[in-house]
């Protein structure tokens, strides 16, 4: 596979959720071939997408290929799903076959429950490989302080302090 002349994509999902796994969930491939690049390259079907899981703490990689024979990009979407909690987020991506004028969007953000960050994408060229971090949002560890009654809080890399009570 030609990366340098192919549209491709890799979303990695790194899983910072402690308590459950992610699923994807409800694939579409609009235009592009999912695939599995392990030592065999592997074709996949939206449905063999739909069953991949993101253990807590792991993480998962999903890749999409596009087709400069058939001048093709890559553009789907997929959901994001905690396996007890329901749909965290969608995906959009669209990687014209031009590569000009990239996309990728988070939608349906469930924003009361959990955090989501992204890896800045290229808005020409591949779209090549794109992080999507997941959190929840006050899961947090938490240690008193004895000394004043107030909690630190450790989310990630953000720290939060309460005030004196």
């Amino acid at each position: 596979m030609e990366h340098d002349v192919t549209q491709h994509l890799s979303i990695i999902v790194l899983n910072n959720l402690q308590e459950s796994d992610i699923v994807i969930k409800n694939t579409i491939i609009i235009s592009g071939q999912p695939y599995k690049d392990d030592e065999k390259l592997e074709l996949l079907s939206p449905e063999e997408v739909d069953k991949t899981v993101v253990p807590r703490g792991g993480k998962r990689t999903i890749s999409f290929c596009g087709s400069a024979t058939f001048r093709l990009g890559v553009e789907g979407k997929l959901d994001l799903h905690c396996d007890a909690q329901g749909r965290i987020a969608s995906l959009y991506w669209n990687g014209p076959w031009t590569r000009i004028g990239n996309q990728f969007d988070v939608t349906n953000l469930n924003s009361e429950k959990y955090l989501i960050t992204v890896s800045p994408i290229h808005g020409s060229g591949t779209l090549g490989d794109i992080s999507v971090n997941v959190a929840r949002i006050g899961h947090c560890f938490q240690r008193p302080n004895r000394n004043k009654r107030c909690t630190f809080s450790v989310c990630g890399s953000l720290a939060t302090f309460c005030s004196n009570q």
